[in-house]
């Protein structure tokens, strides 16, 4: 069996400048816009089949994507979706509206067992958990029934 090499990103070091960090999740941000626009309508769907308007995004960073993301959804479904983001690299923007908020407990399982959040969403993040924290988290949404999309990009030209 291969043993797996869990390597980090610059980007989750604590010792960078953060004018670093920013300009790293601004680049991100806009190369992932993209990419997930062409997630809406799946999206859509799972909110549907799910019963909610609700999102949990695990890792979504300073969720920059999501007021286009959740305009589209909006534009299919006809009804207002909201999210929830938890991840360690949130800073509350001001561009902002009342459909997105920030979750104040930093540790995801935390925030997954606290809140009624429909549906999960991990947006290039899930490979950040090491495997029995991504076991643990797969358990405990499979073991409360809860609707969950992971989405990783690997390929980003």
């Amino acid at each position: 069996m291969k043993s797996r090499l869990h390597l980090f990103e610059f980007s989750d070091l604590k010792i960078k400048p953060h004018s670093l960090q920013h300009c790293y999740h601004e680049v991100l941000s806009a190369a992932l816009a993209n990419q997930y626009k062409q997630l809406a309508q799946h999206l859509t769907q799972t909110l549907e089949s799910s019963d909610t308007t609700q999102i949990l995004d695990i890792g979504g960073g300073q969720g920059r994507y999501w007021p286009n993301l959740l305009g589209q959804i909006e534009q299919i479904s006809g009804r207002r979706a909201t999210v929830l983001i938890c991840d360690i690299h949130r800073k509350v923007e001001d561009h902002f509206d009342d459909r997105i908020k920030f979750h104040p407990d930093l540790n995801a399982l935390v925030a997954l067992a606290n809140t009624d959040q429909g549906l999960v969403t991990f947006f290039s993040s899930f490979h950040h958990l090491k495997p029995d924290d991504a076991k643990t988290m797969l358990e405990n949404l499979t073991g409360h029934g809860r609707s969950f999309v992971i989405v990783e990009i690997v390929q980003r030209n």
